[in-house]
């Protein structure tokens, strides 16, 4: 009988090669896949190197080859899909949520979308029943809000389909704690909701709004101990208005006197329109001055005293009386609202003093020098000027000089003396006032509580870059807004 004799060399070898080929890593096939792509070796060659197969080299330089066609593959980005979205009735809830929130949509705006963009029929009715639920979460979590962090606080009010939105907002965190639209503005109206911020713990240490007389009223009796400072940044631009038409009229006058030079042949005529003219120009000039002065000196947070900023106003004012012989239309109405908000416009300079008197006490340092200070870093830093106060100062004060210098910065970082921060409210809710007339059934509660837990994604103050309102108030992290309301995010799968 025949023996059958079986080569086993063969099988042997092919899978020595097969484990071979595991054990090389990822960064060890990539330079195999190089090389078989360069052709400096043979095939053959790289398999015995590598103590692999033939077909594994091509399998590799096969995959190196796709992932070069695909780089440089055109009009196929576009196509590929990125990822997918579990797309079910509580993310459509979420969307909507944040089309009407993030995107300011109104709700014919999202049915459309959701029709056109994701072929999803949905009702006016779903809509308005999905941010009705969501008014009365955001409603239900404000209730526990805590307001007695707040220590500076601006009040205002905006129209809306002629009734007042009553607005504050605290001046540090830009936390709105108040925003309710009500049939009337007076006193008895702004001292309710007074109250009813008191019991969540508001109580400030000043507050600052314009003239509004049932505003201000409100609040002597509901905080009578909390004072009401002035707001600057109205004064000013009422008085920059002014100063825009008074310069407006110069100009006009100047190119009427070149065109009257040529037409009147009297020298009586012509001296009359010079002195017009010269009279116009000299108006606009004085009040620019005076303007500058206000801005500059008197509502600056600088170094000058409270007696010195109060000699300067009466004076500023003084001059104006003067001015109104020539303008009285444009300048009276100013010089009159100047006279009258005096007291209030000049609220802050006690405290300033006071906080500089506290600073200088704190670092056993004359109050003379900590008002310069304040004075030198109003200044530019690109004038002669600033850089020789810099070294008296410095010299005066010495190794505390850097000390000073850091405090007085600090103080001028939280130091308010203007509403601007709730004009910038008002001007934000105008974008979303004008989707609707009605803006009643708790919309603005839902609004309010977007503004408070929604993180800025940018901001002039670094501080304040990537924190909500409500956690630069509290100081502690809260989750993403959505998720306060209920809705749980779409996160995309890491690709392995």
């Amino acid at each position: 009988m025949t023996a059958l004799n079986i080569n086993t060399t063969s099988s042997l070898s092919s899978s020595n090669k097969t484990c071979s080929a595991k054990q090389l890593n990822q960064q060890q096939r990539q330079c195999l896949a190089e090389q078989a792509l360069s052709g400096d070796k043979p095939i053959s060659h790289l398999a015995e190197e590598a103590n692999t197969s033939r077909k594994f080299i091509y399998t590799q330089k096969k995959k190196a080859q796709d992932g070069i066609n695909q780089a440089f593959a055109e009009n196929n980005s576009d196509d590929e899909v990125l990822f997918y979205i579990p797309v079910t009735k509580a993310w459509i809830r979420q969307l909507v949520i944040a089309l009407v929130m993030i995107c300011h949509a109104p709700f014919r705006g999202v049915l459309v979308f959701l029709r056109d963009v994701l072929d999803y029929k949905i009702g006016l009715g779903t809509i308005h029943n999905i941010v009705r639920d969501s008014i009365k979460t955001a409603q239900e979590y404000q209730q526990s809000e805590d307001l007695s962090p707040i220590k500076a606080a601006s009040h205002d009010e905006i129209f809306q389909g002629g009734k007042p939105v009553l607005a504050g907002v605290d001046l540090d965190s830009t936390y709105c704690y108040l925003l309710e639209k009500e049939p009337h503005r007076d006193a008895t109206t702004w001292g309710v909701h007074f109250l009813d911020c008191q019991e969540k713990g508001f109580a400030p240490d000043y507050t600052i709004a314009d003239g509004g007389t049932g505003l201000r009223a409100g609040q002597r009796e509901a905080l009578p101990d909390t004072p009401c400072h002035g707001d600057v940044f109205h004064i000013l631009m009422e008085m920059g208005k002014v100063s825009l038409t008074l310069e407006n009229k110069a100009y006009r006058a100047i190119k009427g006197l070149e065109q009257d030079k040529r037409t009147i042949v009297s020298k009586e005529q012509l001296f009359e329109a010079y002195q017009k003219e010269q009279q116009r120009v000299n108006t606009a000039t004085q009040f620019e001055l005076l303007l500058s002065w206000m801005k500059n000196d008197v509502f600056a947070l600088n170094g000058l005293d409270h007696v010195t900023r109060d000699e300067l106003y009466d004076f500023i004012v003084d001059e104006l009386r003067h001015l109104e012989a020539y303008q009285v239309k444009d300048i009276r109405k100013i010089r009159i609202a100047l006279q009258r908000q005096k007291e209030q416009l000049l609220g802050f300079a006690p405290r300033l003093d006071s906080d500089l008197k506290q600073i200088a006490l704190e670092h056993q340092q004359p109050t003379e020098y900590v008002q310069r200070v304040a004075t030198l870093q109003r200044q530019s830093t690109q004038t002669s000027r600033y850089w020789q106060e810099y070294t008296t100062l410095q010299s005066c004060l010495g190794d505390a000089f850097r000390v000073v210098m850091t405090a007085v910065e600090h103080w001028r970082y939280h130091f308010h003396r203007a509403s601007s921060l709730v004009e910038n409210l008002n001007s934000r809710l105008r974008q979303y006032f004008f989707l609707r007339r009605q803006i009643g059934h708790g919309y603005l509660d839902l609004l309010r509580f977007y503004f408070n837990h929604r993180r800025y994604e940018r901001s002039l103050r670094p501080e304040r870059t990537g924190y909500s309102p409500a956690e630069l108030m509290t100081g502690e992290k809260h989750p993403h807004w959505l998720e306060i309301l209920g809705f749980k995010r779409f996160e995309k799968q890491l690709a392995h």
